[in-house]
């Protein structure tokens, strides 16, 4: 499976959509439900993060069907994941929202993160 650098601006476009659909509509509106505590206080998640990442995921998987692909969501909840990088001839890493932290206080300093590792 190959990358070029072609593909580059369709994963922005992902990223933009990812972050129209799923981010941005819940950007100062979300419930104190929607805002869970991972390893400490200031290790957050919320429902933009982990829909986000489902969003990117699902997308990438209809692209680059054979691409290893590690969210940081998922990753939280099994580890393993990040054991398919070893061997990987394509791999995304995506953190949905990095600065949850600022996200979830209404602080409009954070992004979306996407890697691409490419063997070939």
């Amino acid at each position: 499976m190959r990358f070029d650098e072609g593909q580059m601006d369709w994963l922005a476009d992902l990223l933009a959509d990812a972050a129209r659909e799923e981010i941005m509509p819940r950007f100062r509106r979300l419930d104190a439900g929607d805002i869970k505590q991972k390893t400490s206080a200031a290790d957050l998640v919320t429902e933009a993060d982990v829909n986000a990442e489902r969003y990117i995921t699902a997308r990438l998987k209809e692209r680059f069907a054979d691409a290893v692909i590690v969210g940081e969501e998922a990753c939280s909840d099994n580890p393993a994941l990040l054991d398919g990088l070893n061997d990987a001839e394509l791999a995304f890493t995506i953190d949905p929202v990095d600065g949850t932290f600022n996200f979830a206080s209404g602080v409009p300093l954070f992004g979306v993160m996407l890697a691409v590792v490419s063997l070939k």
